[in-house]
């Protein structure tokens, strides 16, 4: 069975064109991570089966899929007025029947229910005040409360590939033995933001420390470097001592309501402001930047070949940037080029070694992984296990395969020379990509139309509610 683990995200913004005069309304994401597989087999082994499966329930408008290294994302916008909670059901069945030819080594998808807008607001980065705030929005109805730039108590466990190899341990085996004797939680990157289980008492240095590993008994003290240390899971570009909270509501009758909820609990709402997020570290950063006055335009463009989309966006984009101080930005068109670390699916296999447990030693290697929090009245302690070095000698790292032998983690993983699109985008179950142009204040729309069609010749030109432009979660 495979496990749920994944933390949805909100897909990109492009919405196919649908017939019958009917409207876009709510949306639903359904999410689902393959360890270790490069964006082309995520797009052939669950992007499409899964947009086939999805694209025959009742209610649907249109559908938007996007496969990346590891993980597919399918945001499926229903017709205005369909129910949910009856679509998110039969979106669950549909996923049920598609079950048996998904990948056995995929997490099971996971469906949420999309935001229909986020409200921002800036708040004091003290770990105290947020949690306070939050507490008082989630009594609201409201779908999510978000937090980026609020420290929190971290102890760092830090294992050296060198150190476990002596003692025969793997970084499974220590981010276990943490979680088991701390009674907290396994198997969370530290950028996921889903809420944590959190139980009384609080783990010292000490009782990290003294935590034994394996057979042989070995501390942790033994194993890795452990330091106490104040962190956010993500970053903000901004002033110092300043956090961001975002509050996702279900529809957007009830933003007025809830700026004003905010407003009484000391936030104010920034207006027209979106999150731009930048992976690719530890921690993730995000910044706001405005939100146009006026609405964006978007073109996009179908087609077959991936790759030859993502050139023609590049050059729309080379060709579009200067023209009447416009910003234009290009989702698909990014290139992967440099070495990816992929799993050896079948080396993996021949060594009996679960695919899972390569994935999360890569994610412990590459972004640390939270694997337990405790609190005690104010103060919350959250215990993450990374690798010294920020994961420069993740090949070293050991796994433990069924017959109870040590296997290099270097020894099923490939590393390759990457060159292609970072991602695969699809709208409509067509690979796509998608140019966006803002224009500045005073800029005409059909301004903004003409220059993206000019850009992108053959593509469908529509025009966006800045507002509904979202980012990832954080």
């Amino acid at each position: 069975m495979r496990p749920a683990v994944v933390v949805a995200a909100a897909g990109f913004a492009a919405v196919a064109a649908c017939g019958g005069g009917a409207q876009p309304g709510g949306v639903i994401t359904v999410t689902v991570a393959y360890p270790g597989a490069r964006a082309a087999e995520v797009e052939q082994a669950l992007l499409a089966p899964i947009e086939n499966a999805v694209a025959g329930v009742r209610g649907v408008y249109a559908l938007r899929g996007r496969a990346r290294d590891g993980a597919a994302t399918i945001d499926v916008t229903l017709v205005r007025g369909t129910a949910v909670v009856a679509a998110m059901a039969a979106v669950r069945q549909a996923l049920v029947a598609v079950d048996p030819t998904l990948p056995t080594d995929a997490d099971r998808p996971l469906v949420v229910e999309q935001p229909a807008a986020w409200i921002y607001g800036r708040i004091s980065d003290d770990p105290r005040a947020a949690s306070a705030l939050v507490a008082t929005l989630e009594r609201l109805p409201v779908l999510r409360v978000e937090t980026c730039g609020v420290r929190e108590a971290r102890l760092a466990v830090e294992v050296v590939s060198s150190r476990l190899a002596e003692f025969d341990v793997t970084v499974a085996e220590v981010a276990t033995a943490i979680a088991t004797t701390n009674v907290g939680i396994a198997g969370r990157s530290r950028d996921d933001d889903d809420a944590a289980a959190v139980v009384a008492g609080v783990a010292t240095y000490d009782d990290v420390a003294d935590t034994t590993v394996g057979p042989g008994r070995v501390r942790v003290r033994d194993l890795a470097v452990i330091s106490e240390r104040a962190e956010a899971h993500c970053l903000v570009t901004g002033p110092p001592g300043v956090g961001l909270i975002r509050v996702g509501v279900q529809r957007r009758d009830q933003r007025a309501a809830t700026e004003l909820a905010m407003k009484r609990a000391g936030i104010t709402a920034l207006p027209g402001s979106i999150a731009v997020v930048t992976r690719g570290g530890r921690p993730t950063h995000v910044e706001l930047a405005s939100g146009p006055a006026d609405a964006v335009v978007e073109a996009t463009l179908a087609g077959d070949d991936a790759v030859a989309l993502a050139a023609a966006g590049r050059a729309a984009v080379a060709a579009v940037a200067p023209a009447l101080g416009v910003t234009v930005s290009c989702l698909g068109c990014d290139l992967a080029i440099g070495e990816r670390v992929a799993v050896d699916r079948d080396r993996a296999a021949q060594l009996g070694v679960p695919v899972a447990e390569i994935a999360q030693a890569l994610r412990t290697a590459m972004a640390g992984t939270l694997v337990a929090e405790r609190v005690d009245r104010d103060r919350r302690l959250g215990i993450v296990v990374a690798v010294e070095e920020g994961g420069a000698r993740w090949r070293d790292l050991l796994l433990r395969a069924p017959s109870g032998a040590a296997v290099r983690l270097g020894d099923v993983v490939i590393v390759e020379r990457a060159s292609g699109p970072a991602e695969l985008l699809h709208v409509g179950r067509r690979p796509v990509i998608v140019v966006r142009v803002r224009g500045r204040a005073g800029t005409s729309l059909a301004d903004l139309r003409r220059i993206a069609a000019q850009a992108l010749p053959g593509a469908t030109v529509r025009v966006l509610d800045a507002a509904a432009l979202e980012a990832d979660r954080w």
